[in-house]
């Protein structure tokens, strides 16, 4: 997790778009915008037999195969999930390396996300609710008295691969 930089006095604290995610009724997490490329509502799956129990199915998008993960159920557990099928599936970028070509997952959804903005200055902990936060966080920030994990989608996603 990465420590919040100091700030010269007069330096004005940065600011970045971010989308919330709902994870479980009272849990939040976010992306960074730049990761962020569509929303789709009502996407078609495709079971894949023997898949992590987190994992939703593939997702066919543009001409490729990718995989979908529940993130409640990724972050809280097999018995954390919502019943009812996920209505959005957020369709995000990610890049294993720098200079690696672009690579792409979905994050079911049940509830569309929403804009904020995350800055320096509202830096928090991680929330300790989950061992994994840790794996696939990079920063967390506080919104609402709520912490929120920033996720790195190759991190994420690294975790199907490996």
């Amino acid at each position: 997790m990465n420590a919040p930089l100091a700030l010269h006095p007069h330096a004005v604290a940065r600011r970045a778009p971010a989308r919330l995610l709902a994870v479980g009724p009272h849990g939040l997490a976010a992306l960074p915008a730049h990761t962020v490329v569509e929303l789709v509502e009502h996407l078609v799956l495709l079971p894949v037999p023997g898949a992590p129990p987190y994992c939703d199915g593939l997702a066919r998008w543009q001409g490729q195969w990718l995989p979908v993960v529940d993130l409640q159920r990724f972050i809280h557990g097999a018995g954390a999930g919502n019943a009812a099928a996920a209505r959005y599936h957020l369709i995000v970028a990610y890049q294993m390396a720098p200079g690696a070509a672009l690579q792409h997952g979905v994050l079911g959804l049940h509830a569309a996300p929403r804009e904020t903005l995350a800055s320096d200055e509202a830096y928090c902990a991680l929330p300790t609710n989950s061992a994994r936060w840790p794996a696939i966080a990079i920063s967390c920030f506080a919104h609402e008295g709520q912490a929120v994990p920033v996720i790195d989608t190759a991190r994420l996603f690294g975790q199907m691969h490996g």
